[in-house]
């Protein structure tokens, strides 16, 4: 097995195992608490995995369509971090102080420096950047990791062509 091929091995475990962490404890809490979002995007993301997982099988077996599998895990998670990001982005929102237990809140009152209206004014602005900065580097990152699998594996299982035979070469 070359570098290449092991290498892309290596990556696909980790993509498949970084699946797994995400999506069975959303998965899980989502059927606890019954969440229907946490529990849509757990099975996704677990199911994901799984696909990233065939794709693993079929590059050990060093057999080409593991590039649909990987690339299309990576699309997949760009899709779900994406609509995600977008329906919390474009959908309007409680405040972030409204989640938080009674217990928490009277903590929260009593830090140095505590104005609710500041709070309130910037929590919903800082969640709209991460949620955008989450979709940015997604967007980046699968997006690579799509052309990397789609170009890299091809090339990691191409079989080199014969050498010449060195007696037919010779004798002329």
């Amino acid at each position: 097995m070359g570098a290449l091929q092991q290498k892309l091995k290596n990556l696909a475990a980790f993509d498949i195992l970084g699946l797994w962490i995400i999506g069975l404890p959303g998965l899980f809490f989502g059927i606890i608490s019954r969440d229907p979002t946490s529990f849509l995007v757990g099975f996704m993301l677990t199911a994901l995995g799984f696909t990233a997982r065939r794709g693993y099988v079929l590059l050990k077996e060093s057999k080409v369509e593991a590039k649909h599998w990987l690339a299309g895990s990576q699309l997949g998670l760009l899709l779900v971090v994406t609509v995600y990001c977008l329906w919390k982005l474009l959908s309007p929102s409680d405040s972030p102080l409204s989640l938080l237990s009674p217990q928490m809140l009277e903590l929260v009152e009593h830090l140095p420096g505590y104005d609710i209206e500041l709070i309130e004014g910037m929590l919903p602005w800082m969640m709209r950047i991460t949620y955008f900065l989450v979709l940015l580097i997604s967007l980046l990152y699968q997006g690579f990791m799509v052309f990397y699998y789609w170009k890299k594996i091809p090339r990691a299982l191409a079989v080199p062509p014969p050498l010449p035979d060195p007696i037919k070469n010779t004798a002329g």
